[in-house]
C-alpha cells in the first residue's frame, strides 16, 4: 500500500477569530479565579507562620507550582498542535481549556474546604495532598499557551497578541480589590470560594462555547459536509465522500445493516467526519435524547484525552516550514483503512499498539527554528523576573514595606491599570501607528522599562515611593505579547502549539526557581534588617529590597540579547490596509466542495505571518 493520504492543513492552520476570543475568555476566567485571593493570602500567612517564614513559604509554593507547570504546559502546547496536524476537530481543545480552567482553582479550593479553625494546611498530615493540589494547578496552567496558540492561528502581530495579555492583566486588575471586598462582606473564605465557581465558569465556557464555534468555522470553510434534515440523527456525511472518511485515524466501524436515528440503513465500511464527545460512542442515540450523560460524560472525556496522544504519536513526521513528509503506512492504519482480514470493517487499534508502532519509527519532531529558540531564552530571562516579582509583590508590600490591605489591593490594581492601559494602546494603535517600529523595538522598550521598574520597587520605602517605582510598567507589559509575536513569526504553520508551549514552559521553569530563590534572599534581607532594629541600630530604607534590584540585571541581559541573531535579522511586521486586515480576519466563505480558480486573493499574497 502506498503512503495514507493525508490533508492539506491550510485551512486548518488557522483556527476562526472567534475561537481565538473564547480562549481569551477562559483564560480571563482562570486568572481571575487565580488572583481573587492574593490581597487576602499574605495577611493569613503572616498571622500563621510569621514575617520571615511567610516569604519564603510564599515563594516556595509559587516554585512548586511552576516546577510542574514547566513540565506540563509544553505538552499541553502539543496536544494543542495534534488537531491541526491529525486533521481533526478544533473542538476537542475544548477539554484542554477546562482542565486547565479547572485547575486554577485547585489550591483555592483546599482553602475554602478547610476548617476555620484549622489555617495550617502545611501540617504533616495535609503537606502531601496541598502539594499535590498545587503541583495540579501548575501542570495544566497552559491556558495562556493556549490562547495565544490559537491567536497566532487566526491572526498574528503584537496587535493581536495582545488580547490574552489584556485577559491577563485586567484580572490582575480587578480580582484582588474584588477578592478583598468579598472577605469583608462575606467573611475570609469567601474569595476562595467565589474563585472556585469563576473557574467553573471558564470551564463551563470551554465546554459549551468551543463546539459551537468550532463547527460555524468548518461549515464557513467548507471543510465539513452539509448537516442532514433536523431530526435525521448525526452530523455523518454520506459515503460518496471518500476524502472525509481518511480524515480521521480512528474511524469508527459500521456493519452491513445498521441503521441510524432515521431508520435510514447504512452501508458496510462507511465512515464518516469523527465526532467528539458522547455521540462518537454511541452512534445510534435518538434524535430527542439528551446528548450527556453523567456516566458518557466522564468516559467522553477521558477517551478524547487518549485520542488527542494517539493522534499526536501516529502524525507525520514534518519538515522544515511545517510540511509533510510522506511515509510509508503502519500496519495499524493499514488495519484503520483497509480494514482487518477478509474483509473486516475497519478496526481501532488499541495503545499497546500505538506505542510498538511508534516506538518502532522512532519519530521525533523536528527541531524548532533558531528564532524560536532565541525567543525562548529571552522569554525565560524576561520571566525570571516577572516570575519572581508577580507571585511575591503582595507578601513584599505586607511583611518588607509593612503596607496595609487597602494600599496593597490599590498598588495591585495599578499594576493591573498600568498594564490595562499599555495593551489596550497597543491593541489600538498596532496596525497604525505602533507596528511601525517593529515588534522588536517595543520588545527592547519594553525591557528597559521592567528593568527600571523593579530596580526602583526594590528601592522604594513606602506606599507613593512604590507607586511612582511601578509607573514604567505601562511599558513593561508589552514585552510578552511582543516576544509571542516575534515567535509566531518565526514558527512553521503547523506547529504554533509547540511554539507558544515552549514559551510557556520557559516562563514556568522561572516560576518554579525565581520565586522560592528571591523568596529566600526577601527572606533573608528581612531577617538582616530586624536584626540590625534589635540591635538599636537603623538599616537602610532600602535594604529588603537589595535582591529586587539585583534581579533587575535579568530584563537588563535579555534586551542586550536581543540586539543579534535571528530576532534582531526580521524585519518588522507591516501594517496591513484596513480592508486587508478585515479580509484576514473574516475568512471567505465557501460552499462545500466549491473549487476556486485563478490566482491567489490578497490575503493570501500578502502570507506574511
Amino acid at each position: 500500500m502506498g503512503d495514507l493520504p493525508r490533508i492539506d492543513g491550510a485551512a486548518r492552520d488557522a483556527p476562526p477569530a472567534h475561537t481565538a476570543r473564547l480562549c481569551a475568555l477562559v483564560l480571563l476566567a482562570s486568572t481571575c479565579a487565580l488572583a481573587l485571593p492574593a490581597a487576602t493570602l499574605p495577611a493569613l500567612l503572616e498571622a500563621a507562620y510569621g514575617r520571615e517564614r511567610a516569604l519564603r513559604l510564599a515563594g516556595l509554593g509559587a516554585g512548586l507550582r511552576g516546577l510542574a507547570a514547566a513540565m506540563g504546559t509544553p505538552l499541553v502546547g502539543v496536544a494543542a498542535d495534534a488537531p491541526a496536524r491529525a486533521g481533526g476537530s478544533a473542538a476537542r481543545l475544548r477539554w484542554l481549556l477546562a482542565l486547565c480552567a479547572l485547575a486554577s482553582a485547585a489550591p483555592h479550593a483546599a482553602l475554602a474546604l478547610a476548617p476555620a479553625r484549622r489555617v495550617d494546611l502545611l501540617a504533616p498530615r495535609r503537606a502531601l495532598a496541598f502539594g499535590a493540589l498545587y503541583v495540579c494547578a501548575g501542570a495544566l496552567s497552559g491556558s495562556y499557551a493556549l490562547a495565544c496558540a490559537a491567536v497566532a492561528r487566526a491572526h498574528g502581530g503584537l496587535a493581536a497578541f495582545a488580547l490574552p495579555a489584556l485577559c491577563y492583566s485586567a484580572a490582575l486588575a480587578a480580582a484582588p480589590l474584588a477578592g478583598l471586598e468579598l472577605a469583608r462582606a462575606a467573611g475570609a473564605r469567601a474569595p476562595y470560594v467565589a474563585a472556585c465557581a469563576l473557574a467553573g465558569c471558564g470551564a463551563l465556557l470551554s465546554l459549551v462555547g468551543l463546539p459551537a464555534h468550532a463547527d460555524a468555522d468548518a461549515d464557513a470553510e467548507g471543510e465539513r459536509a452539509p448537516r442532514p434534515e433536523r431530526g435525521a440523527g448525526l452530523d455523518r456525511p454520506s459515503c460518496a465522500q471518500p476524502a472525509d472518511a481518511s480524515r480521521t485515524l480512528h474511524p469508527p466501524a459500521v456493519t452491513a445493516g445498521a441503521r441510524d436515528a432515521a431508520g435510514r440503513e447504512r452501508p458496510a465500511g462507511c465512515a464518516g467526519t469523527r465526532r467528539w464527545g458522547a455521540e462518537a460512542r454511541l452512534p445510534l442515540l435518538p434524535a430527542r435524547a439528551p446528548p450527556v450523560c453523567a456516566v458518557g460524560a466522564v468516559g467522553a472525556a477521558v477517551a478524547d484525552v487518549v485520542d488527542v496522544v494517539g493522534e499526536a504519536a501516529l502524525e507525520a513526521d514534518e519538515g522544515p516550514g511545517g510540511v509533510s513528509r510522506p511515509r510509508a503506512a503502519t500496519v495499524a492504519e493499514r488495519a484503520m483503512v483497509e480494514g482487518g482480514p477478509a474483509g473486516e470493517p475497519p478496526s481501532r487499534p488499541t495503545l499497546p499498539a500505538l506505542a510498538a508502532d511508534t516506538a518502532a519509527r522512532r519519530r521525533r519532531a523536528p527541531p524548532l527554528p533558531p528564532g524560536v529558540a532565541q525567543a525562548v531564552v529571552v522569554c525565560a530571562l524576561l520571566n525570571l523576573c516577572e516570575q519572581s516579582l508577580l507571585p511575591l509583590v503582595p507578601q513584599y508590600l505586607q511583611s518588607a514595606l509593612r503596607l496595609s490591605a487597602d494600599e496593597q489591593g490599590a498598588l495591585l490594581a495599578l499594576i493591573g491599570a498600568l498594564a490595562l492601559v499599555a495593551l489596550v494602546a497597543a491593541a489600538a494603535l498596532g496596525r497604525a501607528r505602533l507596528m511601525r517600529g517593529g515588534e522588536l523595538r517595543v520588545l527592547r522598550a519594553a525591557l528597559l522599562a521592567n528593568c527600571a521598574a523593579v530596580f526602583a520597587l526594590g528601592s522604594a520605602t513606602d506606599a507613593a515611593s512604590a507607586a511612582c517605582a511601578l509607573l514604567p510598567l505601562s511599558v513593561a507589559f508589552l514585552a510578552s505579547p511582543a516576544l509571542a509575536a516575534l515567535a509566531a513569526a518565526h514558527a512553521p504553520p503547523r506547529a504554533h502549539g509547540r511554539t507558544q508551549g515552549a514559551l510557556g514552559g520557559a516562563r514556568a521553569a522561572c516560576e518554579a526557581v525565581g520565586p522560592a530563590l528571591v523568596g529566600q534572599l526577601l527572606a533573608r534581607a528581612q531577617a538582616d534588617a530586624d536584626a540590625a532594629e534589635r540591635r538599636g541600630g537603623a538599616p537602610r530604607p532600602s535594604a529588603r529590597g537589595w535582591p529586587l534590584r539585583l534581579l533587575a540585571l535579568a530584563p537588563l541581559l535579555a534586551a542586550a540579547l536581543t540586539a543579534a541573531g535571528p530576532l534582531a535579522a526580521l524585519p518588522p511586521t507591516p501594517s496591513l490596509p484596513r480592508e486587508v486586515a478585515r479580509s484576514t480576519r473574516s475568512p471567505r466563505r465557501t460552499r462545500p466542495g466549491a473549487e476556486t480558480e485563478g490566482p491567489p486573493s490578497e490575503p493570501d499574497a500578502l502570507d506574511w505571518q
